[in-house]
């Protein structure tokens, strides 16, 4: 059931980025969500067609590409160029490291969760800095800016599934079944939080649009 509803909570965000395109898709980050949701719709409705040969492959994929969108919200909204940099350069090592735990022969289990951790933890590591980058230059409540809303999603998400991963190659079948509907459930809530960033970009833009502009009133 959880399974269902996870696979189908990747409509929210393209269904209400449909319903307002003019009003989102001038911001790159909204426009990169909603590929992200549609790309992972469809991989989670072909997912019972994913056969158990090629099951190590498909999570290798699946954690890079997830990488890849995640990275370039975050780093989209970070102003220092410098940190941004510190992004790439942890990004590209991120993906040389995988590539190499991949083809480790050594290496045998399904789940790569030794690179799902490491995702997490620079993730999460970049989403701080960009509450930390907010609350250093921002006068107006940090939750008004529409990407709080998809950094939260992402922190609930990869912390809520952190050490299930982390876990899921050294525990029985039989315990990770009863552990995994909670990976599915903070996906979900990320998927909500999505859909509540673009909720609040739509009443920032029709706020900025109804604005009144004031006659000039200086004679002088």
């Amino acid at each position: 059931m959880f399974f269902t509803i996870l696979t189908y909570s990747f409509l929210f965000f393209p269904t209400l980025f449909l319903f307002k395109l003019p009003s989102v898709k001038n911001e790159r980050t909204l426009v990169i969500v909603f590929i992200y949701s549609l790309f992972f719709f469809t991989i989670l409705v072909c997912d019972p067609l994913i056969d158990s040969s090629t099951s190590k492959l498909y999570y290798a994929l699946y954690t890079l590409i997830e990488y890849i969108f995640f990275v370039l919200m975050v780093s989209m909204n970070i102003q220092n160029k410098k940190f941004k940099q510190v992004i790439l350069a942890l990004s590209l090592s991120f993906i040389a490291f995988q590539i190499f735990y991949f083809f480790d022969v050594k290496n045998k289990k399904p789940i790569d969760a030794i690179p799902i951790g490491i995702e997490a933890i620079l993730l999460i590591i970049f989403c701080f800095y960009f509450f930390y980058e907010q609350l250093k230059k921002t006068v107006s409540p940090i939750y008004d800016n529409f990407f709080f809303w998809i950094v939260l999603g992402l922190i609930i998400y990869l912390s809520g599934s952190f050490f299930i991963y982390l876990l899921s190659n050294t525990i029985s079948s039989k315990e990770l079944r009863s552990y995994w509907n909670i990976t599915y459930i903070v996906d979900i809530l990320k998927n909500v939080f999505f859909v509540a960033s673009g909720l609040v970009f739509l009443k920032q833009s029709k706020s900025a649009t109804r604005k009144p502009v004031l006659p000039n009133l200086d004679f002088y």
